[in-house]
C-alpha cells in the first residue's frame, strides 16, 4: 500500500509550481514595492516643482516688489495647494521653504548673498524681511555682465521649497523597501526675480 502512494507521480507538477512559486513570490513583491516608491518620490519631487512654480505664477507677474514672502498676498496657499495637487493629495505636506539672494558663479551654483524674505512658514505666516537683497554678483561671476537678462550683475530672488512624504510599504516586512528612506523629502528651488 504505501509502495503504491510512493509511487504514484500524479500532482508532481502542481507540488513544483507551488514550491516555485514560493521562491518567486519575494522577489516579485519587492519589484512592486520598490517600483512603488520610486513612483511616490517622482510625485513628491513633482509637489515640491509645482509649489515653486505656483510661487512664480502668484509673485512674479506685474511688477511685484521682493521679497515675495512679505508682498505676495496668498502666497503660502498656493504653495500648499500646487503640493497637494499631485496624487499624493493631501499626504504631501511643505516641510520648509525659504526665500533669498543668491548669485549664481561661472560653474552654475546659486551662492546665497542675502536672506531675502525668510522662512516660509505654512502654519505660522510670513516672517518680515530683510534688505539686504540686490548684492552685486561680479565677484562670484568673473566680471560677466549679462548673467541675467535686464538684471545685470545683481543677485536674484529666489524661493525654495521643501515637500515631505511619510511612505508605508505595500508588503510590510516582505521587501526591502523597509529599508529605504521615510519620509521621502525633495526640495525646489527657483528665481523668482
Amino acid at each position: 500500500m504505501i509502495s503504491r502512494w510512493i509511487g504514484d507521480r500524479r500532482g508532481a507538477a502542481a507540488l513544483e509550481i507551488a514550491l516555485w512559486l514560493g521562491f518567486l513570490l519575494v522577489p516579485l513583491l519587492n519589484v512592486v514595492d520598490v517600483g512603488y516608491y520610486c513612483f511616490q518620490a517622482i510625485q513628491v519631487r513633482d509637489a515640491a516643482q509645482a509649489s515653486v512654480q505656483a510661487a512664480l505664477q502668484l509673485c512674479s507677474p506685474h511688477g511685484l516688489t521682493f521679497p515675495a514672502v512679505s508682498n505676495c498676498t496668498g502666497l503660502n496657499s498656493a504653495l500648499t495647494a500646487a503640493a497637494q495637487s499631485t496624487s499624493l493629495g493631501t499626504n504631501v505636506s511643505i516641510s520648509s521653504g525659504s526665500e533669498g539672494y543668491y548669485c549664481m558663479t561661472t560653474s552654475a551654483t546659486l551662492v546665497q548673498v542675502g536672506s531675502g524674505g525668510g522662512a516660509i512658514n505654512i502654519k505660522s505666516g510670513d516672517t518680515a524681511p530683510n534688505a539686504n537683497g540686490n548684492a552685486e554678483c561680479s565677484s562670484f561671476d568673473s566680471g560677466k555682465t549679462t548673467q541675467f537678462a535686464g538684471n545685470d550683475n545683481n543677485s536674484g530672488d529666489y524661493i525654495s521649497v521643501t515637500t515631505s512624504y511619510t511612505y508605508k510599504p505595500l508588503f510590510n516586512d516582505l521587501t526591502v523597501t523597509t529599508f529605504l528612506t521615510s519620509p521621502i523629502t525633495s526640495t525646489a528651488i527657483m528665481r523668482l526675480g
